[in-house]
């Protein structure tokens, strides 16, 4: 029998000219070595077996370098080139790099205790203060384990910290990795809770929140334990056809806009050619406003920008923040009707609304979830007037 070592397999290999030089955190620079991007690889795809072959990712994370790159732009290029692959597998090797780089970022190498956290995030005004004591908050560090981070997948990864995440978004300070936003949720949820039971609770709702059994709504990752008390997901809300009713909607919907749930609303608008004001004025109909927007938006990016105006007049100035949603599927009737499915994907601030022809109003915008990663983009605002 001929045994092959398993190394012979599974190198990467690579013209060392392409990338030379590396700078570490601290500042201090070295020769680039090609064994420890290897382990790099090797250690994120450990548990993923056939499903990625991280040489290959390896191969063309270096290809794709400058001659000199910080540890972190090249942790970062690895990452992007297992999302590059765009397979369950490869996303949840980029988890497993990403993890780690939240890691470094948010703590280096001093990660707080859930206590020492918290009396920060409460000085600073983020968090309410929770009726724990110091002997329940070290009971709690026992419970609390920051190893699951490296089981999720990337997605979930970078929704933990750029919408679940107490942060300072305007300066891109980030407190709180996965763990600490479970623990937090976890503490929050039973601290009402009766004294011989409550600690129990919280290692129940914590185990099953960070292991992924409750698919908890975004605002409950947001304010649970914050001063803030808008837990609900979703509003739906039913308007009449009439100035006051659409008045009255306006104001149901920036209520709970600010108070973090998804928006939905039913409005019975009435027919093309239905009487309106005992018959003074013709109705108008909504479908040729609707056939504008969704075929303009299928011709280009399939979004939509959705946000509340300020009253029911015609032309009324509009709400600062909306939302944008993208057309997921979407069915052609014969009548020139659209059914489609609407998924939201972020929230914009209007800069300004601009002077065009088309049915709809068009605002310019930016993007509020994501400071890092600001755009100015055109939204077709899809507004009921």
């Amino acid at each position: 029998m001929v045994c092959k070592p398993p190394t012979l397999r599974r190198l990467a290999l690579w013209d060392a000219s392409v990338l030379e030089l590396i700078i570490k955190r601290d500042g201090h620079v070295e020769p680039f070595t090609p064994y420890k991007l290897n382990q790099w690889g090797q250690w994120a795809a450990q548990t993923l077996g056939d499903a990625v072959d991280w040489p290959s990712a390896v191969l063309e994370t270096v290809s794709s370098m400058s001659s000199t790159a910080t540890s972190r732009e090249l942790q970062q290029q690895l990452i992007r080139t297992c999302l590059d692959f765009d397979t369950w597998s490869y996303n949840r090797m980029a988890g497993r790099l990403y993890a780690t780089l939240i890691r470094k970022d948010l703590y280096r190498n001093q990660r707080p205790t859930v206590l020492a956290l918290h009396r920060k995030l409460q000085q600073l005004g983020f968090m309410e203060m929770l009726d724990y004591s110091e002997s329940e908050y070290a009971v709690i560090q026992e419970w609390i384990d920051h190893e699951r981070d490296f089981e999720y997948a990337h997605y979930q990864l970078h929704t933990h910290l750029t919408k679940y995440a107490i942060a300072d978004r305007v300066q891109g300070v980030y407190y709180e990795s996965p763990q600490f936003i479970y623990m937090r949720m976890a503490m929050a949820l039973a601290v009402d809770q009766p004294r011989e039971r409550r600690m129990q609770d919280v290692q129940r709702f914590y185990e099953h929140l960070s292991k992924n059994r409750i698919n908890a709504p975004t605002p409950n990752h947001v304010n649970l334990g914050t001063p803030l008390r808008g837990y609900a997901s979703c509003c739906l809300y039913t308007v009449a056809d009439n100035a006051r009713s659409i008045a009255v909607g306006n104001h149901i919907a920036n209520t709970m806009t600010y108070m973090s749930a998804g928006i939905g609303a039913h409005m019975a608008t009435r027919s093309v050619n239905d009487p309106v004001r005992g018959g003074v004025i013709r109705h108008q109909g909504k479908l040729p406003y609707y056939r504008a927007l969704v075929a303009d938006a299928l011709v280009k990016d399939k979004r939509i920008g959705m946000i509340q105006p300020q009253s029911a007049l015609e032309g009324a100035p509009l709400f600062e923040v909306g939302c944008i949603g993208k057309i997921a599927d979407v069915e052609a009737l014969d009548d020139g009707r659209y059914n489609i499915v609407l998924e939201g994907e972020a929230r914009f601030r209007v800069l300004r609304e601009l002077d065009v022809t088309t049915l709809y109003r068009q605002v310019e915008a930016e993007m509020v979830l994501m400071v890092d990663h600001l755009v100015l983009v055109h939204i077709g605002a899809a507004i009921g007037e």
